[in-house]
Parts: C-alpha cells; sequence; structure tokens
C-alpha cells in the first residue's frame, strides 16, 4: 500500500539558498592572483628636511604603506628575488622597497633597501601593510655602541632628494626630501 501523506519540502529552499549563499560568499573570501601594480603604494618621509650640521643630523623615517583598494582579498606574486651567483635564489621576492633618489639630473643620490624573503602576499579586501625604515642621515654609526646588522647610515650632501617606495616592482610617486647645509 502507498502512503498518501503529503510530505512537507518546507525548508528546503531555505537550506538552498543558505548554501548557495555560503558557497558564493567563500568564493569571494578567496584571493584573487593580481599585479603588484593593482595596489597602491605610497611612501611617507619624516622629517622631510635635515640639516647638514652635525647637532642637527638625525634619523629619517622612511614609511612604505601598501593597500588594496579592492572590495575582496587579493594576492601578489613579488618574484623570485636575486641568486646573488649562488645558483638557487636565496630569497624568495622583494617586497617593500625603498630608495633616495637625486631630484635633479645628475644630482647626488643615497641609498636604497627593500625587504626579502617572502614570494607571495595578501591582503584582505581593502587591507594594507606598511613597512618602516630608519635611516642615519649624516650621523656616523658609533663603535662604542652595538649596532643592529639593518641599521642603514648615509653621508649626504645639501641637496634635494626624491624618496621613491616600492612595493614588487611598482614604484609609489616620489617624495621630497632635502639635506641643508646649516
Amino acid at each position: 500500500m502507498r502512503d498518501h501523506r503529503r510530505r512537507s519540502t518546507r525548508g528546503t529552499g531555505t537550506a538552498l539558498l543558505v548554501l548557495c549563499m555560503a558557497a558564493v560568499t567563500l568564493a569571494a573570501c578567496k584571493p584573487v592572483e593580481v599585479p603588484a601594480s593593482a595596489l597602491r603604494v605610497s611612501v611617507s618621509v619624516s622629517p622631510r628636511v635635515v640639516s647638514r650640521s652635525s647637532a642637527d643630523s638625525a634619523s629619517v623615517t622612511i614609511r612604505v604603506k601598501v593597500r588594496n583598494p579592492r572590495l575582496r582579498p587579493v594576492r601578489v606574486d613579488v618574484g623570485q628575488g636575486l641568486s646573488f651567483g649562488m645558483g638557487a635564489p636565496s630569497s624568495r621576492g622583494m617586497g617593500f622597497g625603498w630608495e633616495i633618489r637625486p631630484a635633479a639630473p645628475g644630482g647626488p643620490g643615497g641609498p636604497g633597501g627593500g625587504t626579502w624573503g617572502r614570494r607571495y602576499f595578501e591582503f584582505g579586501p581593502l587591507g594594507s601593510a606598511t613597512h618602516e625604515r630608519v635611516v642615519m642621515i649624516n650621523v656616523p654609526p658609533d663603535p662604542a655602541r652595538p649596532s643592529p646588522g639593518d641599521e642603514v647610515h648615509e653621508d649626504l650632501p645639501p641637496s634635494r632628494y626624491h624618496v621613491v617606495g616600492s612595493f614588487g616592482t611598482h614604484e609609489s610617486p616620489p617624495v621630497e626630501f632635502a639635506v641643508t647645509p646649516e
């Protein structure tokens, strides 16, 4: 004998809708592969003017900020890096970078540097990351004080400079920085 009672399908549509929404949400959370140029790179320098006189020479803080302008997570491949003549890469890739460049053609330039070691970076929706570096301008290293291996000392002549930040191979607009004679 057949059971002719009505089977309830109530809730099936709701469950299906919830499953579909969960799948869409999970797909939206998976990072999208983008080039470094899809991110916004900016640099800031503080202070923007340093005096050449030894009494006023100081540390300069360079901050490179990278921001994902998208409303979904992204993943960036910054490359393999350099081999330094050792065959296999000693680094997975360059992430954040900075450089002090001459503001005028043929003018003096300064140091540069960057972070090495990670090939892939992920940024959440509208997420950002910052790298900060302190550069000692016209302050010679003190032999009496142990110096961290990554400390940068630079003797810069009076001039105008441009500081550029980068992420992967994508550069920020330059920010002006100056060393004055007095």
